[in-house]
């Protein structure tokens, strides 16, 4: 898998942190693909995976932590030959408490 990478995470406030992150992916080699779903031929580029996310501690310690967060991936020409051309989506939210 070849992946380039680009991020930005940002200290917005004392109790929020924020994350930006986008993923380019594309196989170097694409035989086995071909052998293992039986589908010639198959594009090199997976496409682009765009994700952000959100930090909050309310209280300045570790006590309680929210997270949330949501992704995306952006389908290249690869993605299509396996698959389907539709945008896929993920989301996460995340409460931590700890004593």
């Amino acid at each position: 898998l070849f992946l380039a990478n680009a991020a930005v995470d940002a200290e917005i406030t004392p109790k929020l942190r924020g994350t930006l992150n986008a993923n380019f992916m594309a196989f170097p080699h694409t035989q086995i693909l071909e052998t293992l779903l039986e589908q010639s031929p198959i594009q090199h580029k997976i496409g682009l995976d765009l994700g952000m996310s959100v930090r909050w501690r309310p209280w300045l310690n570790d006590n309680v932590i929210f997270n949330a967060g949501a992704a995306a991936l952006l389908p290249a020409a690869g993605f299509r030959n396996m698959f389907n051309d539709q945008t896929l989506f993920s989301s996460f939210v995340e409460l931590r408490l700890a004593y």
